[in-house]
């Protein structure tokens, strides 16, 4: 935050005046503003390996299903595409001051070319479960030699 909301707060031995306050709101605005534009936003992902699948845990708390696009390119990269609508939420008479949501289409791409001869991608299977999306991607079982 800039040393000019800093002396607003704490160099001031008067009570802050409501033109200060409006001040105040506008810096708070146009800081988080500035940090949300530089900010590339995309779900979190864990992926992991067990014997016979890849398992890949995505974060999407609040994201209903057909709000959810999952695709599998011929490059065997798994793209996962979010559209978040902007829902402005107002108690009453009150109005927004300040939002530190998120807003638009997010995405994340998993490569998995260098794994692809492994991988039966039709075996995609998905699950959404308290905010979390469960995608499975079975192995190709191993012939025996």
């Amino acid at each position: 935050m800039s040393s000019s909301l800093f002396n607003l707060f704490f160099n001031n031995n008067q009570y802050i005046n409501c033109n200060k306050v409006n001040i105040i709101k506008e810096t708070i605005q146009n800081e988080f503003t500035n940090q949300n534009q530089k900010l590339n936003m995309y779900p979190l992902i864990e992926i992991n390996e067990s014997n016979d699948s890849y398992i890949i845990n995505v974060e999407l708390p609040g994201i209903p299903i057909d709000q959810i696009k999952i695709s599998i390119n011929n490059n065997f990269i798994l793209t996962i595409r979010i559209y978040k609508n902007n829902e402005k939420v107002s108690n009453g008479n009150n109005n927004i001051i300040f939002s530190d949501r998120k807003f638009g289409i997010f995405e994340r791409n998993i490569n998995f070319q260098k794994v692809k001869e492994k991988i039966n991608f039709s075996t995609l299977s998905s699950n959404l479960e308290n905010g979390i999306l469960t995608l499975k991607i079975k192995k190709k079982k191993s012939s025996p030699i």
